[in-house]
């Protein structure tokens, strides 16, 4: 049974390749979707880590691939793949800062920067000032004069130590503390005359170069992956099962041993679930690219 959903995905990407050729230049296109592919294949690997820290769950279809994974790939990961001239021109912000020797924040502003946000997070039951002062506490017992984003991690989330789900994750702390850094760079580091500066290298770059991916709609692109869950059908598992029996037994099976049949197969497709992003890579024939993952 398992064989035979990994076709659907090849006859979706072949019926939309279809519709959407153009013609163009063959090398070009051949390194142009070699570039989406690896892009692509990186992207799988940040969906694995989401299923590998939410117990094993797949982001969930029906809405974008990136609101799904909203809090969990950061802003500057998703520019590499939907890059915009505000995020080119942050990271050269960024950039410019770890030249200048970086941003320090004391313990007191991490938590101040953390608390509100872990208290607004689904079934906290302790008040802000609670949070910040148990925050302060974990970072001060590691005795460390700037904690990293790991360190701020695990010392948010053993503030909960019977949650089952991460409280605040690590995309979440690296987001903020860039906005913050950038945010520090702008009113007391970078001067504004360098500020203007990167802002017209940023134009610049940004006018320059392409993502991989075809994200504008008007030129036949997504403006997001299509995120897809195939698993195998509980129903036709069960049928095909029962076929079989009544044709070896000249009778039905009893009802109790279809119902253990179809808990078998519930949980054989809850195993056998696959994951397909699939986006259109930005070549000549707007091609489909797409990465797999279990």
């Amino acid at each position: 049974m398992k064989r035979s959903f990994f076709p659907v995905i090849f006859i979706l990407m072949i019926a939309v390749l279809t519709g959407c050729q153009s013609g163009g230049n063959v090398i070009l296109d051949k390194a142009a979707i070699s570039k989406a592919q690896a892009a692509i294949k990186d992207l799988a690997k940040i969906v694995e880590s989401y299923k590998r820290l939410n117990e094993g769950n797949l982001p969930p279809e029906g809405q974008p691939l990136f609101d799904s994974l909203s809090g969990f790939i950061t802003e500057v990961k998703q520019d590499q793949f939907i890059p915009t001239f505000e995020n080119t021109y942050n990271k050269m912000i960024l950039e410019l800062l770890e030249k200048k020797g970086g941003a320090d924040f004391s313990i007191n502003e991490l938590a101040a920067f953390f608390a509100p946000v872990i208290v607004s997070k689904e079934d906290v039951r302790m008040s802000e000032e609670e949070v910040r002062e148990a925050l302060i506490a974990n970072l001060e017992a590691l005795e460390l004069p700037d904690p990293t984003e790991s360190d701020i991690y695990d010392a948010a989330n053993t503030i909960f130590p019977k949650r089952k789900t991460e409280v605040i994750s690590y995309g979440e702390i690296t987001t903020m503390l860039d906005e913050a850094r950038i945010k520090k760079a702008k009113e007391e580091i970078v001067t504004s005359e360098e500020l203007e500066n990167l802002k017209k290298d940023a134009r610049r770059i940004f006018n320059s170069s392409l993502p991989p991916f075809n994200t504008d709609p008007e030129k036949g692109g997504w403006p997001q992956p299509k995120w897809i869950i195939i698993q195998p059908d509980v129903d036709i598992i069960v049928q095909h099962r029962i076929e079989r029996y009544t044709e070896r037994y000249n009778r039905e099976p009893a009802a109790r041993t279809v119902n253990t049949w179809r808990r078998e197969a519930e949980t054989y497709a809850e195993n056998n679930r696959v994951g397909y992003i699939v986006w259109v890579a930005n070549d000549s024939n707007h091609s489909l690219v797409y990465a797999k993952v279990n």
